[in-house]
């Protein structure tokens, strides 16, 4: 069976509480693959207010459903570490 994902950029407000609830069930299933709580979620999003563009976030849906989330920074080199779960 084939699944359609599709991804696009974080958009504040509303993305925010959408990856907050796939923390919370991802949590559910196994803590070990949650790289971020709730609560630094929301820490993450606002501990660089006014720099935002120096971030890189998307969201990944699968059929509409949130699967996966991101979050790149560029290093001095200019390349993105990226980090996502499926």
């Amino acid at each position: 069976m084939l699944f359609r994902v599709d991804s696009r950029p974080y958009i504040e407000p509303d993305d925010l509480r959408l990856m907050q609830r796939l923390a919370q069930e991802v949590w559910r299933l196994d803590p070990a693959l949650v790289e971020a709580t709730v609560g630094e979620l929301a820490w993450g999003t606002r501990q660089h207010v006014g720099r935002e563009s120096e971030w890189e976030r998307r969201l990944w849906f699968e059929d509409g459903d949130l699967v996966a989330c991101s979050r790149a920074r560029p290093r001095w080199n200019g390349k993105f570490i990226r980090s996502a779960r499926s």
